[in-house]
């Protein structure tokens, strides 16, 4: 499978092939990160649409059907003797209560559900104003149930607001072209094609949406570990604010749930281990509030507290414990190598190829390392995976960048990278 990225902002052409290991490399702002994020976000829009965002049909039906049974048991609760009325509980519990409403409407709903509703409140003799409240809560689920939805404008919401979350709706330069193009294909295949004009999506064509990758993960710091025990202490669920990244969120959404896998113990987990002595955990510190905690010993240190090139270790440990590293996953890692010392490098590269090797998983790095690409490629061939090893440079042309194939070229990879460090040995 391969993506297609066109005249977005400084990228002129990219055709990126996504199986298996693929490497994008070259130096400091050559547009490697503008290639993940947009990889991270058509994945994600295309394949995560219902679950990770709050505006499919079927959940504003549950936000409503929930304010229902709310507005209704507090009506009933205020305007009635709430002990006495054994019957209204009933009423509220059988009729109105969100899981059996919505199993009712989706699997066994007929001409006169939406009728016996609202006589089921009318009968309950509240008064006037909140009668007609409830009423009209009753028509807007009836409305919102009947109404057509379209897959194709699902996507297209998703995208244009995971767009606007990590590139703030930046996403052409103005100065060279008016036009975005993205296309996904299998082999020759094609799958889909987005069109972006002036900052908007203007086109989204669907020719076949089955592909092996099911979900994405996007990583470009570890210290975003830092982050997860400030934000969460707002128990209303922080990586829902509109200021975050929407990768962000996702990410803290897989550390939380690592919670529930806290004896896997694993191949990787011991081999991590061997590396990093310790190992982060999430605990509940208060009924409302995972907390995130580093295990070193019978001392628990906060995240903040610990070296940026152990959390970058750990980080992969907590998403493969909310299985988020196997054959339906994509990993985007960006420059990992950053906080890493080469020694450091060599045994990270050894991690991921180890993934692709017994997981299957889909790994995107970008890099400027020369040790951690030259590793990957050599854990590559002792792993027996080298024709599952991609690579890729970014190339500045006077009219812009392109992202040019060195899979059979990584030596003019290598050399490139390795350039200032030969010009020190040799002044």
């Amino acid at each position: 499978m391969k993506i297609i990225i066109k005249n977005i902002w400084n990228i002129k052409d990219a055709t990126v092939n996504l199986d298996w290991l693929t490497v994008v490399a070259w130096n400091n702002d050559s547009w490697k990160s503008t290639v993940s994020k947009i990889v991270f976000s058509v994945i994600k829009a295309f394949q995560r649409y219902k679950e990770d965002f709050e505006y499919t049909k079927e959940k504003i039906l549950e936000n409503e059907i929930e304010r229902l049974y709310i507005n209704l048991r507090n009506f009933l609760l205020h305007e009635k003797k709430w002990n006495s009325e054994i019957k209204s509980n009933d009423l509220l519990k059988k009729e109105f209560y969100p899981p059996v409403f919505m199993n009712e409407l989706t699997s066994f709903w007929w001409v006169d559900f939406f009728n016996i509703k609202r006589q089921l409140i009318k009968d309950l003799l509240l008064w006037k104003e909140s009668e007609d409240y409830l009423l009209s809560k009753i028509d807007k689920i009836k409305e919102l149930f009947l109404k057509d939805e379209k897959r194709d404008d699902l996507i297209k919401k998703a995208l244009e607001n995971i767009l606007k979350s990590e590139f703030e709706n930046e996403l052409n330069n103005d100065n060279l072209w008016k036009k975005w193009i993205i296309e996904l294909k299998d082999w020759i295949i094609l799958l889909f094609q987005i069109n972006i004009e002036n900052n908007k999506i203007s086109n989204i064509i669907v020719h076949d949406e089955i592909f092996k990758i099911k979900d994405t993960t996007f990583i470009d710091t570890p210290i975003i570990l830092n982050l997860y025990n400030y934000l969460n202490r707002n128990i209303s669920y922080p990586w829902r604010n509109k200021e975050l990244q929407f990768h962000i969120k996702d990410l803290f959404s897989k550390i939380g749930n690592s919670k529930f896998e806290k004896e896997r113990q694993n191949w990787f987990w011991k081999k991590v281990k061997e590396v990093v002595w310790g190992t982060f955990e999430i605990v509940q510190k208060w009924i409302y509030w995972d907390y995130l905690t580093f295990l070193s010993g019978w001392k628990k240190i906060d995240p903040i507290n610990t070296a940026t090139w152990i959390k970058s270790f750990w980080i992969l440990d907590l998403l493969d414990r909310s299985h988020c590293l196997d054959d339906l996953n994509l990993l985007i890692l960006d420059e990992p190598e950053v906080h890493l010392h080469p020694e450091w490098q060599v045994k990270y590269a050894e991690l991921i190829v180890w993934l692709i090797k017994e997981r299957w998983l889909t790994v995107l790095i970008t890099s400027h390392s020369p040790y951690l690409i030259e590793w990957l490629n050599m854990f590559s061939k002792d792993y027996n995976i080298k024709d599952k090893f991609n690579l890729y440079l970014t190339s500045e042309k006077s009219w812009g960048y392109i992202i040019e194939d060195k899979t059979n070229n990584s030596w003019e990879v290598f050399e490139k990278l390795s350039a200032p460090f030969e010009k020190l040995v040799w002044w």
